[in-house]
């Protein structure tokens, strides 16, 4: 399975991006601030949710 890491996946734009990938079949890691670790993000079921910054990746 194909793997796709999307920043800001919160916006517009990668709302859309999730919805698509994760119905083409694709494994979708979302990278969100911090602050959306109480929830409220709104993003589809089956995205991978890992919480800080793209900076902080290790």
């Amino acid at each position: 399975m194909t793997r796709l890491l999307l920043p800001s996946a919160t916006g517009t734009i990668g709302r859309a991006v999730v919805v698509s990938a994760l119905a083409a079949g694709y494994k979708v890691d979302c990278v969100l601030r911090s602050h959306h670790a109480n929830g409220g993000h709104g993003l589809a079921k089956g995205a991978h949710l890992h919480f800080g910054t793209v900076a902080q990746a290790r």
